[in-house]
């Protein structure tokens, strides 16, 4: 008999973004809305701890909060699905 699949699932204790020009308030929008993009996009990857990810992701000047937390998303899934063979 087959076990069934997990589902993978994610859990980030906490995220730190710098985002220069903007201010506290702005920083904590941009990491709620990445968190929530994160929550709907997170399949592809096995399921596994991870101490700590330390990433560099450009927007455009100008970009909107909305733009930088799906850049900042987007960079998260990409190395969790990259690194999920190792």
């Amino acid at each position: 008999m087959e076990k069934p699949r997990q589902t993978p699932s994610l859990h980030i204790g906490s995220m730190s973004l710098r985002v220069p020009g903007y201010d506290a308030a702005a920083g904590h929008r941009i990491a709620r809305q990445t968190g929530e993009l994160l929550a709907a996009g997170s399949t592809g990857f096995t399921s596994r701890q991870i101490g700590a990810m330390r990433l560099r992701v450009k927007a455009p000047p100008g970009a909107s909060e909305s733009e930088i937390a799906r850049a900042v998303s987007r960079a998260i899934l990409r190395h969790l699905t990259s690194s999920s063979d190792a």
